[in-house]
């Protein structure tokens, strides 16, 4: 079954569509290959990116989330934020990952998930750690929020950073986990120190979009709800049945409707702290 889609982004980067509408890239060097999450872990995205180069792999991840860490276990050099180490535990297990998948779709949980990865085997990834690939520099910067243990990625060279699902166009920290609105403005305003180190900005589902600008607004954001300026507007309910907001209104496509980008789903217990 043909589960991956690529895309070539830049001659070093390849970005990998994978099950579940969840983005993975693959970034080349002259000398190694850093890939950026590795989805749910439906398929060998092992097979297909050894298909791609010839490189030697070094797993990079954002976070612990199961469509986000779920395909570690095929791989032998992963590393995440300690942060998140519990969270993955917990994600990638094939029970975890088969009910999640399959939340909302018309299908059966008939699918290849690969083994997790024990989670003894992760290696740790912490603020500002740089790989060097030859030629391209990949530099992970924290920036908690949507998971405690949250990173971005900046490729150095290409001016480009990935957000991921830290930063976007439909931020979740509805989640268990997720730290309060207040808590990602601070940290929001910490990762801003890295703006004039980037231009183009990636996320990590095709749904989400937004250029540079995406970082002030985020900010702008956490301020006027903190500051009870913004009030929040509902949006469905949690998992635990719980009411949650929306930042910005939106139209059909969840983009906000007053066309900016920035945007978040959050709870209103979950404002201030």
């Amino acid at each position: 079954m043909g589960y991956f889609q690529r895309e070539k982004m830049t001659n070093q980067v390849t970005r990998i569509l994978c099950p579940g509408d969840v983005y993975v890239y693959l970034v080349e060097g002259s000398r190694s290959a850093a890939l950026i999450d590795t989805g749910f872990g439906v398929g060998s995205l092992r097979q297909y990116v050894e298909s791609l180069t010839d490189l030697p792999v070094t797993v990079l991840l954002t976070h612990g989330h199961l469509d986000h860490a779920g395909g570690a276990g095929e791989f032998e050099e992963v590393y995440l934020n300690y942060k998140d180490l519990e969270l993955a535990r917990q994600h990638t297990s094939i029970a975890v990952r088969s009910a999640g998948f399959c939340e909302g779709k018309n299908v059966h949980s008939s699918f290849e998930f690969v083994p997790p990865k024990p989670v003894e085997e992760y290696l740790p990834l912490t603020d500002g750690q740089r790989f060097e690939l030859g030629g391209m520099t990949v530099t992970m910067l924290e920036l908690p929020g949507h998971t405690p243990g949250s990173m971005c990625v900046l490729l150095e060279e290409l001016r480009t950073m990935l957000l991921g699902d830290a930063c976007n166009s439909l931020g979740f920290l509805q989640l268990p986990g997720s730290l309060s609105v207040a808590e990602y403005g601070r940290a929001m305003k910490e990762f801003a120190k890295h703006e004039e180190q980037f231009d183009t900005t990636w996320y990590s589902h095709p749904h989400n979009f937004g250029g540079k600008e995406i970082i002030q607004e985020t900010i702008q954001l956490c301020d006027e709800i903190v500051s009870g300026v913004r009030c929040g507007i509902p949006y469905g309910t949690s998992d635990t049945g719980k009411c949650v907001l929306i930042a910005r209104e939106v139209d059909e496509n969840e983009h906000p409707k007053d066309g900016k980008t920035a945007n978040f789903i959050y709870s209103p217990s979950n404002e201030l702290r």
